[in-house]
């Protein structure tokens, strides 16, 4: 995660979970400045995998609208276990409307809050105002928690959180881990009505 003009060494600390290039350091004037192993919102899949590769991920489709499903790339990325994007239905060129990066930290939530504490102080140095949350990530019964710290850019929004699935993990097979999400404000809205 970093500026573009900052030194290698600053990037080595964070080289194995995320990949920022900005043009400005101390601003992101658009979403699209972030990437993610390289790739950026705006993108298209097949610069990146095969058309065969793409077509053989299952779709995700939100049970309100089908108007972008998402896919999971599970491959050895350099820093991530794997990959969500969002793509819109029908989209030949596969362009990546939204992307997720993954890096598990099982039964370590310690440690997984240690790193994220590391990127969120990183990220702050040139996104102003970040808002901590911590919520149940959909079981109220207290069989997981998140803890969240968003970041909004222009055109978007930016979260890096953490997740203990607790007993979550044993009846959904979830993966405890940190997540790094890059998302546009049309899908963010979308989002909202889609779930």
């Amino acid at each position: 995660m970093k500026p573009t003009n900052k030194p290698m060494k600053r990037l080595s600390l964070y080289l194995f979970l995320i990949f920022f290039t900005l043009q400005t350091p101390s601003k992101a004037d658009d979403i699209r400045d972030f990437q993610i192993e390289g790739m950026s919102i705006g993108d298209s899949l097949l610069d990146y995998f095969s058309e065969e590769e793409i077509k053989s991920r299952k779709q995700w489709f939100y049970p309100k609208s089908e108007k972008y499903y998402r896919i999971n790339i599970i491959k050895e990325f350099e820093e991530y276990d794997h990959i969500t994007f969002h793509i819109k239905k029908g989209d030949k060129k596969y362009i990546i409307e939204s992307i997720k990066g993954v890096r598990y930290f099982e039964n370590n939530h310690k440690e997984c809050l240690k790193f994220k504490k590391e990127m969120v102080q990183d990220i702050s140095s040139f996104l102003q105002k970040p808002e901590d949350r911590t919520y149940d990530g959909g079981w109220p019964d207290g069989r997981a928690k998140v803890e969240a710290t968003d970041f909004t850019t222009s055109g978007g929004y930016i979260r890096i959180w953490c997740a203990d699935w607790i007993k979550a993990k044993e009846e959904k097979g979830y993966k405890d881990g940190i997540f790094l999400t890059i998302t546009p404000q049309k899908i963010y809205k979308w989002l909202g009505t889609a779930q």
